[in-house]
């Protein structure tokens, strides 16, 4: 089904120019396949043959296509019974997936290629294919398939409602999206995704149920998609993305205050 030969490799595949240290791992879930050489055991990077990337790119696409078989198997069946006309369909995945780039692999970061997922919603009778070009969660899905069913929703829910994109409007639903994932000696890395940036805090000691100590922030990252879609160069330093940077900076603290409120009412 692919020509292995064709297929393209991850264009940047070096850490991030000033990008910290912490933001890395040792691609330690690929260190367990058999037939990956531990050539560089020991190194917080892993470097891989082009042979060997395209033939584990070429594994991931060939479970890819399992999967969508099995996708086809369940609409069908859905549609020999008549179900149907009245079953929302959403598919979407847990995590992204790294292939080489940033010299990592499988997931376990807070890089766009680890945390950015598919999310497909299908309802019964549509017929227009819409494409909606804006932040939105895993913590969404809850409240849009409430209000789909015309389920009534608890208060403080985290996710909003995107039944407004289905029905076409493109105007954000929300601001930016959250994402997370911890590094050793206790720290955690807090990524928000806007549409146009990512602003990453890596915070030591410090969970979004406490209280927040910007001395515990030893780490912060911040690219520009529309000039570094590849996320090459952290400019978190650069003085020309000072107010940039305080903004998403401020955004984050204040999610990291709602959150601590929610945990304490």
């Amino acid at each position: 089904m692919y020509d292995r030969s064709k297929i393209e490799l991850a264009k940047w595949q070096k850490p991030s120019i000033d990008g910290p240290a912490i933001a890395y791992h040792n691609s330690g879930e690929l260190r367990g396949y058999n037939d990956i050489v531990p050539l560089n055991a020991d190194a917080e990077q892993l470097s891989l043959s082009e042979d060997k990337q395209r033939e584990l790119i070429h594994g991931y696409y060939a479970s890819i296509s399992y999967i969508d078989a099995q996708i086809g198997r369940l609409l069908n069946e859905l549609k020999a019974s008549g179900l149907d006309k009245n079953t929302i369909v959403i598919l979407w995945g847990d995590h992204g997936w790294h292939f080489g780039d940033h010299s990592l692999w499988n997931k376990h970061s807070t890089f766009e290629q680890a945390t950015r997922t598919p999310l497909v919603i299908a309802l019964p009778g549509q017929k227009e294919k819409l494409m909606y070009q804006h932040p939105t969660e895993f913590v969404d899905v809850y409240p849009t398939l409430a209000e789909l069913a015309q389920i009534k929703t608890p208060q403080g829910l985290d996710g909003k409602s995107l039944v407004p994109a289905l029905k076409g409007v493109q105007t954000p639903i929300k601001d930016f999206a959250i994402s997370q994932y911890p590094r050793k000696d206790n720290h955690m890395g807090y990524a928000l995704r806007t549409k146009k940036y990512r602003y990453v805090e890596w915070v030591k000691d410090f969970r979004t149920t406490g209280n927040f100590n910007a001395a515990n922030v030893n780490a912060i990252e911040l690219y520009d998609y529309e000039k570094d879609p590849l996320e090459s160069k952290n400019v978190a330093n650069d003085p020309t993305y000072k107010k940039i940077k305080e903004e998403l900076s401020n955004k984050m603290h204040t999610f990291y205050a709602e959150q601590a409120a929610k945990v304490k009412k």
